[in-house]
């Protein structure tokens, strides 16, 4: 194979790479909307979260509380 050969080979083989790598950069143009839709879904999780530990604690603090409630029950 001659030199000028072997570059035109090499240099189709660069071109046919940067393509691919193009291609690949274009497809994640969409991934900053993504992590933002996924942030803001965290956040709001983050808080369903909060509010439930919240209402299990207040449970659990009536629950604590319920034999106490019965032996006033039974005694009225």
């Amino acid at each position: 194979m001659s030199e000028d050969n072997y570059t035109a080979a090499i240099l189709e083989e660069v071109r046919e790479q940067n393509k691919r790598i193009l291609e690949a950069l274009n497809g994640m143009s969409s991934v900053p909307g993504v992590v933002s839709e996924i942030k803001a879904e965290v956040s709001e999780l983050k808080i369903d979260v909060k509010d439930i530990k919240s209402v299990v604690k207040d449970h659990s603090k009536w629950l604590q509380d319920h034999d106490g409630r019965l032996a006033l029950l039974e005694a009225a």
